[in-house]
């Protein structure tokens, strides 16, 4: 009893009811006042840690990156939850909605301090506390989605509201002067990625047999390489692993509905997106695979709609051939290419219908369909005398009449 009551340091460990929020403070040599807290937040029912939080205590503290029913000390609506299949996330499978509601923590007292909010999203600053004002930083490419880093920093708040309509992930709430480190997982696999205290993002891989095989960047670039012989045991990866080739192909958006066209986009997947250590047909493949699943997916969510517009009227064309021989006359559509071709009856003296055409400009042209005559043609008040006739840039947007006489 003697020897715990000359201890100089404090220990504390405080486990939250009903809650995944474990914070504790450290063991430390020197006085209670000079101690900073340590928190962490715990996802995957209660068993993993998926947040740790340096010089922060939990009331001060949210995090989530919606991989499973977690709200990390926030309250929002789980069916916001969302995910494509064949498709990661900043940091896994999964993001948010903020069309299916807000997200929101509640401070009790106010912590008195600035609170930085951040978040990855996939549709341009979101807002916080009715403000869109926060900071940009870079951007990451991944499966063909374009995600954007966003830090808001609220003053002194009692809470926080972060609204709009966008897709977010790996969403973050902790004081100005704490730090964070966050994580997501494969259960029994282990870590699937890592986003440290300056929101720079590894991926890990793993093999069919749940090993880890290859650690990346945020850009995707390959940082290490883990290999493994017959027995299980790690060997050096020189020569026994194939990168996959660069896959890019054009898609045309498929889901604009009745009345639109869809435009065509690209779709990349990175030289050394995957990695085999079969042969280089096998990394290929997986590259292909990709390219086949998520390129009309990136297509049908980056693609645009262009409405298609509505079919000129039809222009009622009628004439008559008041000579003794037969005459075509030819519509040709300056825009489009279209030819109207119809028969001049001989010895027809007023007007009857020939056919329809689509409203716009033509050139007519009139030639003989047998014998030849001189006649004047004419076609909406433009007449020509001779055997036959052309004429450039007809206006044919009410009936139109062509005539020889």
């Amino acid at each position: 009893m003697q020897f715990v009551k000359s201890l100089s340091f404090l220990v504390l460990f405080a486990l939250i009811k009903n809650s995944v929020l474990i914070s504790k403070i450290n063991a430390s040599p020197f006085p209670e006042e000079y101690l900073l807290p340590h928190c962490y937040i715990y996802g995957y029912t209660d068993n993993l840690i998926i947040a740790d939080i340096e010089n922060a205590i939990i009331g001060e503290v949210a995090y989530c990156s919606f991989e499973d029913n977690t709200s990390g000390n926030w309250s929002f609506n789980v069916s916001g939850i969302q995910s494509i299949a064949g498709v990661k996330s900043i940091t896994d499978k999964k993001y948010y909605s903020l069309t299916s509601g807000n997200v929101t923590k509640s401070f009790s007292p106010a912590p008195g301090k600035n609170i930085i909010v951040s978040y990855w999203s996939r549709s341009g600053v979101q807002t916080v506390n009715g403000s869109t004002s926060g900071q940009a930083g870079r951007t990451v490419t991944i499966d063909g989605y374009t995600w954007t880093f966003y830090e808001h920093v609220i003053t002194n708040p009692a809470s926080i509201t972060v609204s709009g309509s966008g897709l977010i992930d790996e969403l973050r709430l902790y004081p100005e002067e704490a730090s964070m480190t966050s994580f997501t997982y494969e259960p029994f696999v282990g870590i699937t990625a890592k986003c440290d205290i300056n929101n720079n993002i590894t991926y890990n891989e793993y093999d069919i047999f749940n090993r880890l095989s290859v650690v990346r960047d945020q850009d995707f670039r390959i940082l290490k390489k883990y290999c493994y012989g017959n027995a299980g045991q790690q060997e050096d990866c020189t020569g026994s692993v194939f990168l996959s080739a660069l896959k890019t192909g054009s898609f045309t958006r498929s889901n604009c509905g009745s009345g639109y066209n869809g435009s065509s986009v690209t779709y990349t997947v990175p030289a050394g997106t995957y990695v085999s250590s079969v042969d280089q047909p096998t990394a290929d493949q997986m590259s292909q695979n990709d390219l086949d699943v998520n390129g009309p997916i990136y297509a049908n969510i980056n693609g645009t709609c262009t409405l298609i517009p509505p079919p000129p009227p039809q222009i009622t064309i009628q004439g008559y051939n008041a000579k003794t021989s037969p005459y075509n006359v030819r519509f040709t559509n300056n825009s489009t290419g279209a030819v109207f071709t119809y028969l001049l009856n001989p010895n027809t003296f007023s007007p009857y219908t020939l056919g329809q055409v689509p409203s716009g400009t033509y050139a007519v042209l009139f030639w003989p369909a047998a014998a030849p005559v001189s006649a004047t043609f004419n076609v909406n008040g433009f007449t020509q005398f001779g055997n036959g006739a052309s004429f450039s840039n007809i206006s044919v947007t009410a009936t139109t009449t062509a005539s020889m006489y």
